[in-house]
């Protein structure tokens, strides 16, 4: 399961537009040297694990639910959380639109469960355990894969994309392309999280369950 968040954030722009206004007849400054720069994407990821625990699978797949994870999270058997972040520059010259200093940083955080050492393992639930664990670990590491490929898509449009002469559709163009990777993305994993991706095994809980969500 995936909970997410974007903010794109174009800090320089809106500056540089009140210093052009507050200059009267001047609507455009010079070029500043070192200009355009190309984008570049950061990626930082974590891992947190809760801990689980059953003296039968019934209990063991009770367990399983993301703790503290909100109302997103309560039914979620794995959770992947993403949020993207894109800081840069616009700068109106009398030559056109600069983009300088674009950063795209995506966070990534996996809560994955994990047994709970304090509790010898049923023998009866070795085997089921590897199983369940392996396929949720699989799941959000499928996220994690569409999550990383959008931010390296999106990274790939911004480096391509051509400057209009107006800082503002250049604004515009670049938060078209952030909303169609966002709709890929949706897509992607809704499609993900739809698959009956656990295989039954015999529990009354687990029956009633498609795990992870």
């Amino acid at each position: 399961m995936l909970e997410r968040r974007s903010r794109v954030r174009i800090r320089r722009y809106t500056w540089m537009l009140a210093m052009c206004l507050a200059a009267g007849a001047a609507t455009a400054v010079d070029a500043p040297d070192g200009a355009p720069t190309k984008p570049r994407l950061i990626v930082e990821e974590s891992t947190v694990y809760y801990s689980v625990r059953g003296r039968n699978l019934e209990e063991l797949v009770s367990q399983l639910h993301v703790p503290d994870s909100g109302e997103l999270g309560r039914e979620a058997h794995g959770l992947t959380r993403s949020e993207l972040r894109i800081d840069g520059e616009l700068t109106q010259t009398r030559q056109g639109c600069l983009m300088s200093g674009y950063t795209i940083q995506l966070v990534l955080r996996m809560d994955l469960p994990r047994w709970d050492q304090a509790m010898p393992m049923p023998r009866s639930l070795a085997g089921k355990w590897e199983q369940i664990s392996n396929t949720i670990v699989r799941h959000e590491q499928q996220h994690r894969q569409n999550a990383l490929e959008g931010a390296v898509r999106l990274l790939e449009e911004l480096s391509a994309l051509e400057p209009d002469r107006r800082c503002l559709r250049t604004s515009q163009a670049i938060r078209s392309a952030v909303q169609r990777m966002e709709a890929r993305r949706d897509l992607q994993d809704r499609l993900l999280d739809e698959r009956p991706v656990l295989i039954q095994f015999g529990s009354p809980a687990s029956s009633r369950r498609r795990l992870p969500r």
